[in-house]
């Protein structure tokens, strides 16, 4: 409940202090990263009926500029992943994704994001964890 309760202080922290590199402060005020759903909202909450509480879910979020959310669309990991990791071959990296192409697909979607939560809080642990 807290980490889904405070998604924009984890979010920042996943992205800032994981030494990605995520324009806050964009030319345009128009381009500010947003919060992404990863398996589009629309598509698993009515095409494939997964409740509304797995959809919106931290382990289903990651910031995306408005750009390049606007090119993703509504498509798919398993379509939208080749193609970002073409552009960005760091991508699962910076955005914490689990890298087993099985769980791109939409029927190991409760899977990618019990994998995906548990990566998050294994990179949050790190960040927090004060060191000498």
């Amino acid at each position: 409940n807290i980490v889904d309760g405070n998604v924009y202080l984890i979010l920042n922290l996943m992205y800032m202090f994981n030494n990605q590199v995520l324009n806050f402060q964009p030319s345009l005020n128009g381009n500010a990263p947003e919060i992404d759903h990863i398996f589009p909202k629309s598509k698993m909450t009515y095409t494939h009926k997964y409740p509304y509480r797995l959809v919106n879910n931290i382990g289903n979020y990651m910031f995306l500029e408005k750009t390049l959310n606007i090119d993703k669309t509504n498509n798919l990991p398993e379509v939208y992943f080749p193609l970002a990791l073409a552009q960005k071959p760091d991508f699962y990296i910076r955005n914490t994704i689990p890298t087993d192409s099985a769980l791109h697909k939409v029927d190991k979607f409760p899977d990618f994001i019990d994998k995906r939560r548990e990566k998050m809080l294994e990179n949050i642990k790190e960040i927090l964890v004060y060191s000498q």
